[in-house]
């Protein structure tokens, strides 16, 4: 197990040229999603498109209060944060406003995530085991109604 996933392949980014780095998953409701975005977006951009992101909601209800999380609430904020999370890295910015994830963009001049232009976040939707519904494009077959995960995959 690796505290810092992201991290981690950053340091595989930098040492080859053509294999792909796969973070298998990321637990979005122990993450603030705008930082998983700044981290996914200038590892996808150091590795010139080679990253594959999986995210996920997580169930082990130590983790949360470890985390201090309330588990409860991980489907939600799991539905808000990963809409937010790829809208961002197919746009370039990070703003949404629902009942738990936050982020408002006040100047919409010139801020941008680093290294965007790689990302395809409308690839398969199947990464984790537990079950999303949303309302809204977050890719993966959300549109649909319901996915299991997540999965960005850069071309």
């Amino acid at each position: 197990m690796c505290p810092d996933v992201l991290q981690y392949l950053s340091y595989f980014a930098g040492r080859t040229k053509t294999v792909k780095l796969g973070s298998m998953v990321v637990v979005l409701p122990w993450h603030d999603p705008m930082r998983v975005a700044e981290q996914v977006s200038m590892l996808d951009h150091m590795s010139d498109g080679r990253f594959i992101l999986g995210l996920e909601r997580g169930l082990g209800r130590v983790e949360f209060e470890g985390f201090g999380r309330n588990q409860e609430d991980s489907r939600e904020y799991f539905t808000e944060a990963a809409q937010m999370l790829l809208a961002g890295l197919e746009s370039g910015t990070c703003e949404f406003d629902g009942r738990l994830v936050k982020h408002l963009q006040l100047r919409r001049d010139g801020l941008r995530l680093c290294g965007a232009e790689y990302s395809n976040v409308r690839g398969p939707g199947d990464a984790g085991a537990e079950s999303l519904s949303a309302q809204g494009g977050a890719g993966g077959g959300v549109d649909a109604g319901v996915v299991h995960g997540i999965t960005a995959i850069p071309t």
